[in-house]
């Protein structure tokens, strides 16, 4: 039996994962991801789409933050899931295209992510 095949898939959304996820996102954020959040997050890592839809200020934000996070670090450093057979190829310069309601809240992710790990690009300007 071939070594790669050997072992199944890596899934992020087991308890390994969340761990794996955690101990990857944990230095580089403010707090300690909520385990919701993570789940979604490891979802997303599995190739799974997520939609959030929630009123404002229950952590919306944290979903693509964590996700480009925990991308930009895996794309730094593929030693970490090395010894993982994954579904997906890790991107090696993530990037994601988020649609944001108001030039208002763009305007305000800007000025809030554009010091981070990543940047953010406007497309439209207000007048």
């Amino acid at each position: 039996m071939n070594a790669s095949n050997s072992h199944p898939d890596f899934e992020f959304s087991t308890s390994e994962g969340h761990q794996l996820t955690r101990s990857v996102l944990r230095p580089l954020l403010p707090y300690d991801p909520h385990d919701d959040q993570l789940e979604d997050v490891c979802k997303m890592a599995d190739g799974i789409d997520l939609m959030a839809l929630t009123r404002t200020g229950l952590g919306k934000t944290g979903y693509f933050t964590m996700h480009m996070l925990f991308l930009i670090a895996l794309s730094k450093d593929p030693s970490i899931v090395a010894s993982f057979k994954l579904k997906r190829k890790v991107p090696t310069n993530p990037a994601m295209v988020i649609v944001f309601p108001t030039n208002g809240v763009e305007e305000e992710m800007v000025r809030k992510y554009n010091n981070s790990a990543f940047s953010l690009l406007t497309l439209f300007k207000g007048a």
